[in-house]
């Protein structure tokens, strides 16, 4: 294997950790939400997140490298901090505001990724398809961030 396959594959693994954080995020997002709708949303967000890793997983896979599924010490990080904000973290503007957090990192991740040498255009446009949704979700949060500072 080529050293700028090696790249990429090394890139669609980092995002493929970073969907599987999203994936956690959002499930935890969810299961403590206390409005329907919000519900809701983090649920179909876990999905895409689910769709997203699905993807980047295939890739990997079909440039010949091993897909490699966890969210590595960032997640635990994320997970350790999640649980010390306890239920005083877990209000609808503290869940939103975390998920746009999340969504920016998304973004910059992809960003990073889209820059790597030799990306051939299959790569990419998995990648594109990663950062167009995250773009879509981070808009989304801001509105919903709005509707309940407002209400």
């Amino acid at each position: 294997m080529d050293h700028e396959k090696r790249i990429v594959i090394k890139e669609l693994n980092a995002l493929l950790r970073g969907c599987e954080m999203g994936v956690s995020g959002y499930d935890k997002f969810a299961r403590d939400a206390a409005e329907p709708v919000l519900k809701g949303k983090f649920e179909s967000y876990k999905a895409e997140y689910a769709e997203n890793a699905n993807s980047i997983a295939q890739r990997i896979t079909a440039l010949g490298g091993k897909p490699k599924y966890n969210t590595g010490m960032a997640g635990v990080i994320s997970d350790v901090s999640y649980a010390v904000r306890g239920s005083d973290g877990h209000e609808a503007p503290e869940l939103l505001r975390s998920a746009h957090y999340g969504e920016t990192k998304s973004i910059d991740a992809t960003e990073r990724a889209l820059s790597a040498p030799g990306l051939d255009d299959e790569s990419r446009e998995v990648l594109r398809r990663q950062h167009r949704g995250a773009r879509t979700r981070q808009e989304e949060l801001i509105d919903l961030i709005r509707d309940f500072d407002l209400g």
